[in-house]
């Protein structure tokens, strides 16, 4: 698993899948928001339906069309660590 913590940039809009990383990711705690040209877009948390992102650059072999930031902790145990 890939804990990140509060402010940090999982995906940027723009790189393509093998520029970053080959990733698809699944959120299984925490909360990303997700920004397209600088604009909040979306927030996604692993108790949400659509707690998933990076498919698209996969899938099509396209540019990341969003930038993914984690804004919250993974939990309240994790937070300071990782």
């Amino acid at each position: 698993p890939l804990r990140v913590r509060p402010g940090a940039v999982v995906i940027k809009q723009g790189e393509t899948a093998f520029e970053d990383t080959n990733y698809f990711y699944a959120i299984e705690k925490g909360t990303f928001e997700f920004f397209v040209s600088g604009a909040s877009v979306a927030r996604r948390s692993g108790s949400s339906p659509e707690a998933y992102f990076g498919e698209l650059a996969l899938l099509f072999d396209s540019p990341r069309q969003a930038t993914a930031v984690c804004v919250s902790p993974l939990d309240e145990e994790d937070e300071g660590h990782g």
